[in-house]
């Protein structure tokens, strides 16, 4: 061809006011539904670089130097409403409900919570636990978050922690995530508050393959 930009090969459908698909002479490849102009590309950016203009959606696993890099974020659940007046019983902050874990998989489970007591120097239990209230605990932090002021709206203790699990030989299926608090140690009563700025939530993040991380907690 005469310049990289001419069209090296073309294709339509009978009927369509546009062209499907074009590869150019410098091998840049556009699509679109033959209705309208082509809307979709992939090409060369520079030595060794491909890029596209708009976004590329991966079906299965994405790779990088024959690592899975994972699937992406499995399930989002914010905390909804504050929890408050917990004590010494074990009390449900964030219910995800149903997520289907499959098999043969890696994932982070991240944790944000905001944790406050009415007395100065309480320490405040938080666990990570499967499915229900009372089901197995997949993560357990004991005093995770420490109250060193009594309560008020400054007095927002932090907490995040990110666990790695995997299934191991079956797909984990209607199966959730539950946080759950209560007051370890002191004598106040707990809060569990969040807002706009200090948003509350769990994570459920696929990071890839089970084998890549072969010392995470199994979760069946």
């Amino acid at each position: 061809r005469g310049a990289a930009g001419d069209d090296a090969y073309t294709a339509n459908v009978t009927g369509d006011s546009f062209l499907r698909y074009v590869v150019d002479a410098d091998g840049r490849i556009e699509w679109g539904p033959g209705s309208s102009a082509r809307d979709t590309t992939l090409r060369r950016l520079f030595a060794n670089h491909l890029i596209t203009d708009g976004e590329l959606d991966v079906a299965t696993d994405f790779q990088i130097g024959g690592k899975s890099q994972g699937r992406g974020v499995l399930n989002y659940t914010d905390q909804g409403s504050n929890v408050t007046g917990v004590t010494t019983t074990e009390t449900t902050i964030i219910d995800t409900g149903a997520i289907n874990w499959p098999n043969d998989r890696a994932y982070s489970i991240e944790v944000v919570l905001y944790g406050l007591s009415s007395v100065a120097g309480d320490q405040i239990q938080v666990r990570v636990k499967r499915d229900t209230n009372g089901g197995t605990t997949w993560h357990d932090y004991f005093g995770a978050i420490y109250a060193s002021n009594a309560g008020g709206t400054n007095n927002r203790p932090f907490y995040a922690k990110k666990i790695v699990v995997r299934t191991a030989g079956v797909t984990l299926s209607n199966t959730g995530v539950v946080i759950t608090g209560n007051r370890f140690s002191g004598t106040g009563t707990i809060a569990f508050n969040q807002s706009g700025s200090n948003q509350a939530y769990v994570c459920v993040t696929d990071i890839g393959k089970a084998s890549n991380y072969p010392n995470a907690m199994a979760i069946t």
